[in-house]
């Protein structure tokens, strides 16, 4: 791995660029990051001051950063788009790009706020998790009611009484009853309608279409989202797993309809990205507050084995190592000791797995298998089988002069 130079610092967020200056062999044991981005303060503090230092450093890095400008350069109600689908494994980051996206739309609405400070440009919420194998409507639409709630309150803008739309008094008591499932779609939509969202965020979106038993089970779930993109003219981000694709198998007006960013991790058996996957290991070492074993600079490989490439992974892996360390009052992380808190093979397994649904999913279909629709038939050229061995003829094949 490489040294790098001093990092543009964006906010929080921040870049490591390759240099050429690699690490030295001969460097001590235990160690800090020569080009460490804290100071003896945060090593001289409490375990849950230094924890929670750690926990709050984000990296950008370079799949990041490509799924990112692809989901800016996408969002935009251009060709018919309603939905955008953010996917990939678990820990690849997805949360991370969704925050900054979210903080640079607001940006980007800044003005428009405060001149109509009853807007709510950006909604983001969670999905919860299917019950029973059903489509948690009820949760879901309540969420984005109280997301929109804290949206104004993050502004500074919440207002009880709002004439122009649903007010946030009357949402206060709708939060509060039993509501059936077209009641609270009328008044989301609404709501959506009456705030000018220009984009709901919906996280851990797989969640939908795990409640769906069958295709048309399918359909009508994405039809109800679609009604709500529809009705408001806003940009639904579904941001999850790469099981949330299995909605693109449901419709073909989906797909028409809906633009697809992959955040996946660094592949496995790419010496280029092994080498971008130490740069982002890099970046995360430079923002940890303990001495760590030189030895882990020399088992990159392992270490992207260990989180499957996923760099929300490698970071929860680098904390439990922090955090256990520090609490048995030891002076530095080993790189035995960083292993012993990796995840246990057969939960990276799972990981895997849903890595590998994500490949067949971008690779599986052709334009040939396209064309062969189209046509209705095959559009491979068979040759004719011999009917016979073939006999040569007795004579001399020509040959080409020198």
């Amino acid at each position: 791995m490489q040294l790098p130079t001093q990092p543009e610092i964006l906010d929080s967020i921040d870049t490591t660029a390759n240099t050429t200056t690699p690490w030295s062999n001969d460097m001590p044991k235990k160690m800090l990051h020569p080009h460490r981005k804290f100071d003896d303060e945060i090593l001289n503090s409490s375990i849950a001051d230094r924890v929670e230092f750690f926990t709050g450093q984000l990296v950008r890095h370079k799949v990041l950063d490509q799924a990112y400008q692809e989901l800016m350069l996408k969002a935009c109600n251009v060709g018919g788009v309603e939905f955008i689908q953010l996917a990939g494994p678990t820990g690849a980051g997805k949360s991370t790009v969704i925050e900054r996206f979210t903080r640079d739309k607001l940006a980007e609405f800044e003005q428009l706020i405060s001149q109509n400070p009853h807007d709510i440009p950006v909604i983001k919420t969670v999905c919860p998790a299917a019950v029973k194998r059903k489509v948690p409507w009820q949760s879901l639409l309540k969420n984005i009611l109280k997301s929109g709630g804290h949206a104004l309150a993050d502004s500074g803008q919440f207002i009880l009484e709002y004439p122009e739309g649903t007010s946030q008094k009357n949402i206060s008591k709708v939060l509060m009853r039993d509501n059936d499932e077209q009641e609270l779609f009328d008044l989301v939509s609404n709501y959506i309608n009456a705030r000018n969202v220009c984009y709901l965020i919906i996280d851990e979106a797989q969640h939908i279409i795990d409640a769906c038993k069958s295709g048309t089970e399918a359909f009508s779930a994405m039809e109800v989202l679609k009604s709500l993109a529809a009705n408001s003219g806003c940009i639904i981000v579904l941001c999850g797993t790469y099981r949330l694709l299995r909605f693109g198998d449901s419709s073909a007006q989906l797909g028409r309809r809906s633009e697809i960013v992959e955040l996946g991790p660094y592949q496995r058996g790419s010496d280029e990205e092994l080498i971008q996957f130490g740069d982002a290991l890099d970046a995360l070492l430079a923002r940890y507050p303990i001495h760590f074993s030189s030895t882990i600079f020399e088992k990159v490989s392992e270490i992207h084995l260990a989180c499957c490439g996923c760099i929300g992974i490698l970071k929860d892996l680098l904390t439990k190592a922090l955090h256990r360390t520090l609490v048995a009052g030891k002076s530095h992380v080993s790189y035995s000791s960083l292993m012993e808190n990796s995840m246990h093979p057969r939960e990276l397994r799972r990981v895997a797995k849903e890595i590998e649904m994500g490949k067949d999913y971008f690779s599986r279909v052709a334009m040939i298998e396209v064309e062969e629709i189209l046509l209705g038939a095959k559009t491979s050229v068979k040759k004719k089988a011999a009917k016979g061995p073939v006999q040569r003829k007795p004579e001399r094949d020509p040959v080409e002069p020198m």
